[in-house]
């Protein structure tokens, strides 16, 4: 038992509670749900000394029978035939009231019972037996039943609790009646629901009329009901009384409050890891080398970097619950110093309130002090430590979130506050998703994009001025211009948030093209070479590397896809030009063919920086036979095949044709169907995959919805 100040000093008035070890709480949900669990020596010893206060009295069934109600007096027996009891003296107990004191054959409900169990008992082990009498050796019934009726204001039941197995021969009697006979039993227990009912007697029958003449002796009756409270001093049982919340939202507060994870043991099912941030930091350096997993782009820019981790914000409370007879605030923030992010969150409610020091007032004195009544308060967690003498004794010291998080968030704190979040695709197959240890890093890669070396040293925060600031500024404003009526745009508040707007996008725009981002003007590429030139270049460059050894290659493959695709513009602008321009049923041909051109120009741009190529260089090109019409059309099955610029696990053989690969049509609708990596289009019962630029796919995209 540990002590603390339950608002009331007078002990005789009230008492403390029990309370139990978060330790013990989480081994006795893993024993229940069948598993083990590991935990770091600093966390395990943490949740050693971590209390959960049992506040309320609810009884269970070791303390109903704690505190049944017995009558161990020889049963008196009334006039109507019912049997009456007696506690006076030292012959039993009756703690909750069971036994009525103005009827004494009454046994009630009380407490908000729903049922009640009667046992009877020989309090010396013998046989159970009941003496009946009579003046007539010939008036005594074959059997005696014992049975119970229940009364309500209502209505009333009877109910057969027990019948008699056996009996003696009749033998003349010394009182007031001429013979008696003894009718045995065995031991009873009966459970009886209460209902609707407030009280029961208990009766002798002969199977025709209540048996008036009746006597159980040295007999113990045990009147046992599922209180819903406890009495002190009884059993005070631990699992009733603590708090309602369920076993995940427990793990889920003490992961919490510690700053640890479950994570799953690769070599036991049956086993459960709790780890923290720092427990992956200390093992960066036994991550899994995914360098050969990693998938690399078609240019060389991650797929997204971000200077942020998405779920949390600048200000991210860690909060307990609200109790009004609570003074204490234990909320804390973990405050993360960038302009990106929202400004504020909740990341965790624990299902516990604070308390003030070691008081939980759980308890008043009533008006006129002579007795308690219990106040409601939330379910509290605590700290187990020495009161100085020895005792145990719960306090809240050094658990509000601002000591916890100070204590076990340092590690997260410190890196969200230089957060670098790159996305990249990383293709893994079932024997490295089965043995994933998720106490080590994810991964480490080896290869880096050269961006994303960069990004690893770039600052967290923003200059001011910056591109990055400047967008975070240009998102804000856009949402608050958008959000306003119509009348409220063309006001004078209106126009000026719609000049701010223009003037940041105007200094992002000039920004953005000076390292040849043209997503902010899509549509006006500048100094676009004519793609006969360009297609020129590669050709030159092709055949290069193929002098080199280099056909073989990532580059080269994905070369040979934009030559491709080159031509295939060039063959479809051709055709609708052939087909007449001034027909209107061609002119989505001709549009196709424009975005082509754009959608190339941005896929050679990426290429050409990949492999050493300046704008400057596609004046004077010469060429080299990529194949011929005639060859790509061709559905045949070759030696080779890759998805877009990737192996895949399971490679089937396809012919390259043309720098383009051709597959049977299986099933997919003709047209123009996106997938991740390409575009399949219907060209003679095959289908094309081209190599497609997913930026520059995104920039065609914008410049389609520019033209229609």
């Amino acid at each position: 038992m540990q002590k603390y100040n339950c608002g009331v000093s007078n002990a005789n008035l009230a008492n403390f509670h029990p309370s139990a070890t978060a330790w013990w709480i989480l081994d006795k949900i893993t024993k229940q749900a069948g598993f083990t669990f590991e935990m770091p020596s600093k966390y395990a010893s943490a949740l050693r000394a971590i209390a959960i206060p049992c506040l309320s009295r609810n009884a269970s069934d070791a303390s109903n029978e704690a505190e049944a109600t017995v009558s161990i007096y020889p049963f008196l027996t009334y006039s109507n035939g019912f049997w009456g009891y007696s506690i006076a003296g030292n012959n039993g107990t009756d703690r909750h009231g069971v036994f009525d004191p103005d009827d004494g054959t009454k046994i009630r409900k009380v407490d908000n019972a729903t049922k009640v169990i009667i046992s009877i008992v020989n309090r010396s082990g013998a046989q159970l037996g009941m003496v009946l009498y009579s003046n007539s050796s010939n008036g005594f019934p074959s059997r005696v039943y014992i049975r119970a009726t229940r009364y309500s204001d209502r209505d009333e039941t009877t109910t057969q609790i027990a019948v008699s197995i056996g009996s003696s021969s009749v033998s003349s009697s010394t009182g007031m009646y001429a013979y008696e006979k003894t009718y045995y039993f065995a031991d009873i227990e009966e459970e009886i629901t209460w209902g609707e009912y407030d009280y029961l007697r208990l009766f002798p029958h002969n199977g025709t009329s209540v048996i008036s003449g009746s006597r159980l002796g040295n007999t113990k009756l045990t009147i046992t009901e599922d209180f819903e409270t406890i009495i002190y001093p009884s059993l005070f049982p631990i699992p009733q009384n603590l708090p309602e919340i369920s076993q995940i939202d427990f793990i889920k507060a003490i992961c919490g409050m510690l700053g640890i994870f479950a994570v799953p043991d690769p070599a036991n099912v049956n086993n459960l890891k709790f780890v923290s941030l720092d427990t992956l930091q200390e093992n960066k350096a036994q991550a899994c080398d995914w360098s050969d997993k990693f998938v690399r782009s078609n240019d060389d820019e991650p797929k997204t970097t971000e200077y942020k981790i998405n779920d949390y914000c600048r200000n991210n409370y860690f909060k307990y619950k609200e109790d009004d007879t609570v003074s204490t605030n234990a909320d804390g923030n973990l405050k993360i110093d960038s302009e990106v992010l929202d400004a504020e969150k909740t990341v965790i409610t624990l299902p516990f309130a604070p308390s003030d020091g070691s008081k939980i007032r759980h308890y008043e004195l009533n008006d006129d002090g002579t007795a308690v009544d219990t106040v409601q308060v939330k379910d509290r967690i605590m700290r187990l430590i020495s009161d100085g003498s020895g005792l145990a004794m719960l306090t809240f010291d050094d658990l509000d979130f601002t000591t916890l998080l100070s204590k076990y968030y340092s590690t997260l704190s410190r890196l969200l506050n230089s957060a670098i979040t790159i996305t990249e695709q990383i293709m893994l197959d079932e024997y490295d998703l089965k043995s994933l240890d998720y106490r080590l890093a994810m991964g480490r890669l080896r290869h880096l994009h050269n961006s994303q070396r960069c990004a690893c040293v770039r600052p967290a925060r923003e200059e001011e001025g910056s591109n990055r600031k400047l967008r975070a500024e240009l998102s804000n404003l856009t949402k608050q211009y958008d959000s306003m009526s119509a009348a409220m745009q063309k006001s004078a508040e209106g126009e000026a948030l719609k000049k701010q707007i223009n003037e940041i996008t105007d200094a992002l725009l000039e920004s953005e093209e000076g390292t040849q981002r043209f997503y902010r003007n899509v549509g006006n590429y500048p100094d676009i070479k004519p793609l006969e030139t360009q297609l020129g270049v590669i050709r030159q460059q092709l055949a290069q590397m193929k002098y080199e050894g280099k056909e073989t290659t990532q580059e080269y493959q994905d070369l040979l896809g934009v030559a491709a695709n080159m031509k295939d513009a060039l063959a479809d602008v051709e055709a609708g030009i052939n087909a007449g321009a001034s027909d209107t049923a061609q002119l989505d041909v001709l549009i196709k063919g424009t975005q082509n051109l754009l959608q190339l120009w941005a896929q050679w741009s990426i290429l050409s920086k990949q492999l050493g190529v300046e704008n400057k260089d596609l004046e004077g090109a010469g060429g080299c036979n990529m194949g011929t019409n005639e060859s790509r059309n061709r559905p045949d099955i070759g030696d080779g095949r890759r998805d877009g610029c990737h192996k895949r696990r399971n490679r089937r053989s396809m012919e390259i044709h043309g720098g383009a690969f051709c597959k049977p049509n299986r099933g997919y609708r003709r047209g123009n169907y996106r997938g991740n990596r390409g575009r399949l289009c219907p060209r003679q019962g095959v289908q094309l995959v081209q190599f497609v630029d997913r930026k520059s796919e995104r920039e065609s995209e914008k410049t389609r919805r520019r033209t229609r």
